[in-house]
């Protein structure tokens, strides 16, 4: 029986976890969408044998066009712009002379990149490409890029900004390359939102060539960002997390679905992005303005950066992201 969080929201239960079936107990209870405004409440189950977390309830596929109506990270750009104000200036100068600074920053750039070299030609598929950027950074270093987004409002600003962008619209599943394969496939913050995960990276890997990438970026549930801000954690994000992953059930998932060769590791490269917003969560701060708290807040989210730095070291799985590289040989 479904129930309804809105006239346009439609969920079913969600007490037995997505992927393998199994009871999770409520971890955080009654959480709300802090980003967007998404009505409704929605518990986090976890399943600690598992190491993986999921909401409840959950949307159906249907529903989930409703969940990104105002989902401004793919609906405009998203580049980084120079802040006009004083006080913005002098956080950009302390970031530069800081974190700028880190000998792992040159990591951060290549984590945008996907960590992939020079394309040369290849051809390269993102998986939920949402505004169409990471294509146009991964063109402009060689690859023929396809892209793949079922949100309408994303494509239709991807198509407004990139000429000649190639996106279809829909599920991987409805996209129907045939015999055509790809030399990587990437999926950047993706996997947690996905209705049916196993069933897309099943998918993946069909599409591969011989020699083709999978690389993944999504969530860690065992990050130390989560340990410390705990139901504030920013990626958590409900509703759009339908699942959230640890090293542990992501390298299970893989193996199931097939993969035999992979790499998969943890990262804190954009760990001061998460501090920023977690704390914006947990002390309500949300807006712009100038004031001691905002200030306090900043400053506490480049120590935050240097601090999962530096706990990445004792626990190599407590990034706050998981980066999984899987080759088809």
């Amino acid at each position: 029986m479904s129930t309804s969080h809105s006239d346009q929201i439609i969920t079913t239960p969600g007490t037995y976890d997505p992927i393998w079936g199994e009871f999770g107990e409520v971890l955080y209870s009654k959480t709300n969408d802090r980003l967007f405004g998404v009505p409704g409440k929605w518990d986090i189950r976890y399943n600690a044998d598992l190491e993986l977390a999921w909401i409840d309830p959950r949307p159906t596929t249907q529903s989930l066009n409703f969940l990104y109506k105002n989902y401004l990270y793919t609906h405009q750009d998203n580049e980084i712009k120079a802040s006009s104000n004083v006080y913005g200036r002098l956080i950009r100068n302390i970031y530069k002379l800081t974190i700028g600074r880190h000998p792992l920053y040159k990591s951060r750039i290549e984590l945008d990149h996907m960590f992939l070299e020079n394309g040369n030609g290849r051809s390269l598929l993102d998986v939920g490409c949402g505004n169409g950027s990471r294509m146009k950074l991964l063109q402009d270093r060689g690859w023929i890029t396809t892209g793949v987004e079922f949100d309408p409002e994303a494509i239709k600003f991807a198509r407004s900004k990139y000429d000649g962008i190639n996106i279809h619209q829909g599920s991987l599943e409805s996209a129907c390359f045939g015999s055509q394969k790809f030399d990587a496939i990437i999926l950047n913050h993706v996997i947690e939102h996905l209705p049916f995960p196993c069933q897309t990276i099943k998918l993946c890997r069909e599409i591969l060539s011989n020699k083709g990438k999978l690389v993944i970026v999504t969530p860690n549930i065992k990050s130390f960002g989560h340990q410390l801000f705990k139901k504030y954690y920013y990626h958590l994000d409900p509703p759009r997390h339908l699942q959230l992953f640890s090293v542990k059930s992501l390298q299970r998932l893989i193996q199931e679905v097939g993969f035999k060769n992979y790499e998969i590791s943890t990262t804190a490269l954009r760990a001061e992005m998460v501090g920023h917003c977690s704390a914006m969560f947990k002390y309500g701060i949300l807006n712009d303005k100038i004031s001691p708290s905002r200030i306090i807040r900043d400053f506490n989210s480049l120590r935050y950066q240097y601090c999962a730095l530096k706990h990445i070291k004792s626990n190599p799985q407590s990034g706050d992201e998981i980066i999984l590289n899987a080759f088809i040989n």
